[in-house]
C-alpha cells in the first residue's frame, strides 16, 4: 500500500471523493477508525490502515458527520469529529515529511504527544468546538432544505463545500516532532 502523502488537489476533488464514497471498503475503513474510541487503537488503525491517510477520506468523516447530526446522532457525530481531528492532524504533520516519505512515519509521534493530559484536554476542547460547528451547519442545511421543499426545489446534494473549514494547528498549535 501506497501511504505517501500526494498533496490535496483541487482539480477532480469532487470526482474523486464520489470514487472513494463508492468504495464500500475504503468506507468500511474509515467509518470503523471513527467508532473506535481508545487512543491505542487509532494508532495501530492507522499504522495498519494507512489508506485512508488521505483527503478523501476526510472528506468522507466530514460529510458522514454533517449526516449524523441531520441524523440526530449528535454522540456518534462528537466521536466521528475526535477521529476526524485526529486524522487530519496526523495528515498535516505528514505534508511536512519529504515526498518520498511515508505517512506513517507521524502516526506514532503524534499519538505520543496527544496521550499528554493537556493535548488530550486540548483535543476534547477543539473535538467540542467543531461539533458545535456541524450542529450549525446541520441546522442551517435543515433550513434550505425546507426552503427548497418550499418553493418545489429538487433534493439538495451534499457536497464537501457545505462543510465548514477546519482549522489548522489543532493541539495547541503546536508541532509534532517526528524525530
Amino acid at each position: 500500500i501506497n501511504a505517501e502523502y500526494m498533496g490535496p488537489s483541487k482539480e477532480n476533488d469532487g470526482e474523486r471523493l464520489m470514487q472513494f464514497r463508492e468504495s464500500k471498503t475504503l468506507v468500511e475503513l474509515c467509518d470503523g477508525y471513527c467508532r473506535l474510541t481508545a487512543m491505542d487503537d487509532s494508532e495501530m488503525y492507522l499504522l495498519d490502515h494507512p489508506e485512508i491517510m488521505k483527503e478523501e477520506a476526510a472528506g468522507h468523516i466530514l460529510l458522514t458527520m454533517l449526516d449524523l447530526e441531520m441524523n440526530g446522532k449528535t454522540a456518534d457525530m462528537k466521536q466521528y469529529c475526535r477521529q476526524y481531528l485526529m486524522l487530519r492532524n496526523v495528515m498535516d504533520l505528514a505534508k511536512e515529511l519529504p515526498k518520498s516519505s511515508d505517512m506513517r512515519e507521524v502516526v506514532r509521534p503524534f499519538f505520543k504527544q496527544i496521550t499528554e493530559p493537556e493535548k488530550t484536554a486540548q483535543l476534547n476542547f477543539e473535538t467540542n468546538q467543531f461539533a458545535s460547528r456541524i450542529q450549525e451547519r446541520a441546522v442551517q442545511k435543515r433550513k434550505e432544505e425546507a426552503d427548497r421543499a418550499e418553493n418545489g426545489e429538487e433534493e439538495f446534494v451534499v457536497e464537501q463545500t457545505d462543510m465548514p473549514e477546519e482549522e489548522e494547528g489543532f493541539v495547541g498549535g503546536e508541532d509534532v516532532d517526528v524525530d
